[in-house]
């Protein structure tokens, strides 16, 4: 009875973990986040941080284009991207930034991007968006 009432208490442990492999701690205020699987963005008055996104590709092993919009009043903002297992920084967003651009990247075999938003001081005014195009 007692193995059961583990291996089951396990299970619901693992179930509501979720199935990211990045965990999202962050303090923000006035802070509006959406993530669906071809879409993401996440807007800030002001956030200290990590927030991950994930996205989902209809296509696997397969070219897509990413497309984003970023821009920040203050602070600074790593924009890591990971397809296969490797965290890779996509771009750094500092202070007056912004950027709009489209590239081209290798889905992996379940068609899975994450893309990680990651500060170690205040940011503030904050304005990210994430697209896949197939």
């Amino acid at each position: 009875m007692k193995k059961r009432f583990t291996l089951l208490l396990t299970l619901l442990v693992l179930c509501l973990s979720g199935c990211s492999i990045y965990s999202n701690h962050y303090k923000a205020f006035m802070f509006v986040h959406s993530n669906t699987n071809n879409k993401a963005y996440m807007r800030f008055d002001e956030f200290t941080g990590t927030y991950s996104f994930r996205l989902k590709s209809s296509k696997k092993n397969d070219m897509i284009e990413l497309n984003y919009d970023l821009s920040l009043e203050e602070g600074s903002v790593n924009i890591y991207i990971d397809i296969n297992g490797e965290k890779q920084l996509l771009k750094k967003v500092e202070s007056a930034d912004k950027f709009t651009d489209t590239i081209q990247i290798k889905t992996n075999a379940k068609g899975i991007i994450y893309i990680i938003v990651e500060t170690n001081n205040k940011s503030s005014n904050g304005n990210f968006s994430f697209s896949i195009s197939e």
